[in-house]
């Protein structure tokens, strides 16, 4: 995969602020769990996933009250300081998943900040119609990534079987998230 850096380390204690919250918390948590029989063929499914295990840590409906605030005041922290925006931030139970999709709908270069419990969790992509694994390091870890909207498309998905965290920030340019990334790590 073209613009891929695979996991550096986080060393920003405000991400281990952020998962000691979320695990506190996770019992408290409702997760969204739905598998969806779509065709992935079409354009308009691409950029959505058919299945998702998975927790919106956005959503008040689905997180409780500290980790809603916590979560609110972690993405603004973040955002006042650096030039990215926050666009996806979830809690992967055990057997957490989100599905293939290609994120054509935001071609952004991405921050992923990702926490694993142990390690044992990985995003998954296509080079060549090949799966390419990259397993999660066990604590906090980075990786920059384009998704783009132009041929070949970026068909990627994440699996837990522990705890996982999935922050990403994102900015149209590239200096923006590898300054962001340089900051955290």
């Amino acid at each position: 995969m073209r613009n891929l850096v695979h996991n550096k380390e986080i060393k920003s204690s405000i991400f281990r602020n952020l998962s000691n919250v979320v695990i506190k918390n996770k019992a408290n948590f409702t997760t969204e769990n739905f598998s969806k029989d779509i065709n992935l063929s079409e354009s308009k499914y691409r950029s959505y996933p058919s299945t998702i295990n998975l927790c919106n840590l956005l959503d008040v409906h689905s997180v409780d009250i500290e980790t809603i605030n916590f979560t609110r005041n972690f993405i603004k922290t973040i955002e006042q300081e650096n030039s990215v925006k926050c666009n996806i931030f979830a809690y992967y139970p055990p057997g957490g998943i989100i599905d293939w999709h290609t994120n054509e709908n935001i071609p952004h270069w991405n921050a992923i900040c990702t926490f694993s419990a142990n390690g044992d969790s990985f995003f998954e992509y296509l080079k060549n119609k090949q799966p390419v694994r990259v397993y999660d390091t066990k604590g906090w870890s980075v990786k920059l990534i384009k998704w783009t909207n132009a041929e070949p498309l970026v068909w990627h998905r994440a699996v837990s079987k522990t705890d996982r965290i999935t922050v990403t920030f994102s900015s149209p340019n590239k200096t923006d998230v590898e300054l962001f990334i340089r900051k955290i790590t």
